[in-house]
């Protein structure tokens, strides 16, 4: 039962997903395109030019690069064989004139916050700065369970614009094989 339950809400989420991808695909063709569509009610037209996004948020805008990512718990580090790091980048887009800091979240959709840790959850973009990564520890609990789903979200970005992709899910593989077991009676 477990299992189909964890299978239905990885199916919702992948769903989500592609989703947002279709809000994504529409922002960066505004942010890096001449001609791209974006519209914020502000003017007659609906497209920016990159310099003119960067005069509207001279900050930047800042999404996560990827709605999507799978992690295999346990490492392959000799010093660390039990840990894994996921990298998810960040990207700023758009002006890149001052110091931001990126406040972001990550919680878990299933399993538990013993299947992952966050050192720091802010990211600090200094000026000139395009892309920084947010790195999220996942352990391996040398347990058989099944695949666990965590969501990482930007929550905010101090005096700045956060774009249309903030979140993505990330899908924890379980690296404990299933044994079948045979009770005589």
């Amino acid at each position: 039962m477990f299992r189909k339950m964890t299978a239905i809400l990885l199916s919702v989420a992948m769903m989500l997903t592609l989703f947002a991808q279709a809000g994504v695909a529409e922002e960066l063709n505004a942010i890096v395109g001449a001609n791209a569509g974006l519209g914020n009610g502000s003017s007659n037209r609906d497209y920016y030019t990159q310099e003119e996004w960067a005069k509207e948020f001279p900050e930047g805008t800042f999404i996560v690069e990827h709605s999507e990512y799978t992690v295999t718990e346990g490492g392959d580090d000799p010093e660390n064989p039990t840990d894994v790091y996921l990298g998810i980048n960040i990207a700023r887009m758009g002006g890149t004139s001052s110091k931001v800091n990126v406040t972001f979240a990550v919680n878990a959709v299933t399993g538990t916050e013993a299947d992952f840790s966050v050192e720091n959850n802010v990211l600090t973009f200094q000026p000139g700065d395009t892309e920084q990564t947010a790195y999220i520890r996942i352990p391996d609990n040398a347990l058989h369970d099944s695949d666990r789903l965590l969501t990482f979200t930007l929550v905010d970005a101090e005096d700045a614009h956060l774009g249309k992709l903030i979140t993505a899910m990330i899908r924890i593989a379980d690296d404990e094989p299933y044994i079948a077991t045979e009770l005589n009676m």
